[in-house]
């Protein structure tokens, strides 16, 4: 679909003012030379989506494009995102560790390490309150 609609879409309607030595609107169109170049640089073509669905950047003493090849084109990149964006994997953020209280504390250290101790009580002073500070090193929990 590139080959056959977007580039020669480029060709006709863009080349002449966006390449490398106007670089109109600080924009070079011909480094994007094939479909992975979507996915590298996607703000750029967010906006080259923009300018083409609203014919924006048409120099006023050329025609329109043929509104059959702007859908065509216009398709192709949303159909890209869309794509990218269903490979693309999800990234949670930040998860913060819930802090358990007294009893699941307790039983936690009791099931894992098999010693009916009360690390809750040992530790009261030295366990922080916000569940976002809570780091326990391995050094703390050493039992004699």
């Amino acid at each position: 679909m590139f080959d056959h609609s977007v580039r020669p879409f480029f060709s006709k309607n863009c080349y002449g003012c966006h390449n490398p030595k106007l670089k109109s609107g600080s924009l070079n169109l011909e480094l994007y030379r094939d479909p992975a170049s979507l996915a590298q640089d996607r703000d750029t073509w967010e906006r080259v989506l923009r300018k083409i669905r609203w014919t924006k950047c048409r120099p006023r003493d050329r025609p329109r494009p043929n509104q059959a090849d702007v859908k065509a084109v216009t398709d192709w990149i949303e159909s890209e995102f869309e794509r990218v964006d269903r490979l693309a994997k999800p990234d949670p953020g930040h998860v913060t560790a819930r802090r358990l209280n007294r009893a699941e504390y307790n039983n936690t250290v009791r099931d894992l390490l098999g010693v009916d101790v009360h690390p809750r009580t040992v530790f009261r002073k030295t366990i922080p309150a916000m569940a976002s500070t809570i780091s326990e090193t391995c050094c703390r929990f050493h039992l004699c």
